[in-house]
């Protein structure tokens, strides 16, 4: 599944490497270790009171969302959440000079701290080559990538799955990662790896963007629904807040209350309905990344859809450990559904994926109607870090029934968590509707 990502990986990091050895032959330059940096030029400012903003570059079809709990773990340590951001791109990362520079400008800084994963590090080790680009950044930290370069005085380091014995996206997010990137950006550990409850009111925030491409969904519509942890259902009659997706797709900050489960709802002409649902929120959080897929496109084209059944997308950034190399250790996820439209009995949707995976498409296949056969779905199966399973969930309008997403991380059910939704129909007239359902990537 992985193959197509890590060949391309593997073209684009080459060649920027070898821009690089160019580079050490005329200057002077020197590659960080598995865990020390290089030594800074005398001429460096002392690290400033107030932090400076962290810039976090994603890996191939990433998103911001990826460093959403490394996010919530600085500020649970005094880092202030509002100086993480995340540049978003697809295969074009030509404007991450214009992104830092609008982070410097809007904190009146002249330098920021940079972690990139994967892909990301191709992108960064290009960025450092430059030295007026390279004068921008005080500190980087490579994750699980392109080794980190340290060019015209910039402090680096590396962090790599196979230092941590973990695997590559939860290489950049783990509590152990984390660890890492918290001593090097600010010279002291941290004083907790947990996210911190933050009791009454929060906020959450972020961007709505075009599924991997990672452009803003301008023009799409949202709405914000308080609901009953135990059905999905909403609990009031009129949405708690309301907002126009703008040029820039951000939205937010929306207040709401820690502990209580919500559901984000999109609309945009041409795609329908996407229902976002997540575990309650417990922090405030400003890297939610809501994936608006595009009229055309092909997660709309290769997903069945009906007045009678279901269809969702099941996220959680740390992967779903299904390799045999990992024993017992294995990742379960399982779905069931409830209500007037019909039941049906819990199943192990991953029960027969073979690979590690970040993303499931979950949905009743045409070649088997009405039953989980548990089959690959074409088209998705073939992505990387995803798949599809043939999952048939009894669809509603109105969504009066559950459905239940439960998952045992790493097979632990002691540490189960669960997702309830409505069993929204995937086709209500000509209207779509689909669930988009995120896991935490920690449990705590």
């Amino acid at each position: 599944m992985e193959g197509s990502y890590v060949h391309k990986f593997a073209r684009v990091a080459g060649a920027v490497l070898a821009l690089a050895m160019i580079v050490v032959v005329t200057v002077a330059v020197r590659p960080a270790s598995a865990t020390g940096t290089a030594p800074a030029p005398a001429a460096r400012a002392a690290q400033p009171a107030t932090p400076l903003p962290i810039v976090f570059v994603h890996g191939y079809l990433g998103s911001g969302a990826q460093y959403r709990s490394p996010a919530m773990r600085f500020d649970s340590n005094g880092y202030p959440a509002n100086r993480i951001r995340a540049f978003d791109y697809s295969s074009d990362a030509s404007g991450l000079d214009a992104f830092i520079d609008s982070v410097r400008a809007e904190f009146g800084v002249s330098q920021v701290r940079v972690a990139a994963h994967s892909l990301g590090t191709s992108v960064m080790l290009g960025y450092l080559l430059n030295p007026f680009q390279s004068a921008k950044v005080e500190k980087y930290v490579a994750l699980d990538g392109v080794s980190a370069w340290c060019f015209w005085g910039t402090q680096c380091t590396a962090i790599t799955a196979a230092q941590l014995g973990q695997t590559h996206i939860e290489a950049s997010l783990s509590p152990e990662s984390f660890a890492r990137q918290y001593q090097f950006f600010t010279g002291a550990a941290p004083a907790t790896t947990n996210i911190t409850t933050q009791p009454g009111t929060i906020q959450i925030g972020g961007r709505a963007l075009n599924f991997q491409v990672n452009t803003p969904a301008t023009g799409t519509t949202g709405e914000l629904w308080p609901v009953n942890q135990a059905t999905g259902q909403r609990t009031t009659a009129t949405p708690a807040a309301t907002f126009t997706i703008g040029a820039n797709g951000n939205f937010g900050p929306l207040t709401v209350t820690s502990g209580q489960s919500y559901e984000i709802a999109l609309n945009r002409a041409g795609t329908g309905w996407m229902h976002y649902y997540y575990q309650p929120f417990t922090h405030s959080t400003f890297l939610l990344r809501l994936q608006v897929p595009e009229a055309g496109g092909q997660q709309i084209a290769n997903t069945n859809v009906g007045p009678n059944h279901a269809a969702a997308v099941v996220l959680r950034y740390r992967e779903w450990w299904r390799a045999a190399s990992h024993g017992t250790r294995l990742d379960t996820l399982d779905i069931s559904t409830s209500g007037p439209a019909g039941s049906q009995p819990a199943v192990n949707v991953l029960g027969r994926v073979t690979g590690d995976i970040a993303g499931v498409h979950v949905h009743d296949n045409t070649a088997s109607p009405r039953q989980s056969s548990l089959d690959p779905l074409p088209f998705f199966s073939s992505q990387p870090f995803q798949t599809g399973v043939d999952v048939y969930m009894p669809g509603a309008s109105p969504a009066t029934g559950t459905i239940t997403f439960a998952n045992n991380p790493r097979g632990d059910a002691a540490r189960r968590q669960v997702i309830n939704t409505p069993n929204w129909a995937s086709l209500v007239g000509t209207t779509r509707h689909a669930l988009l359902v995120e896991f935490n990537d920690y449990v705590q």
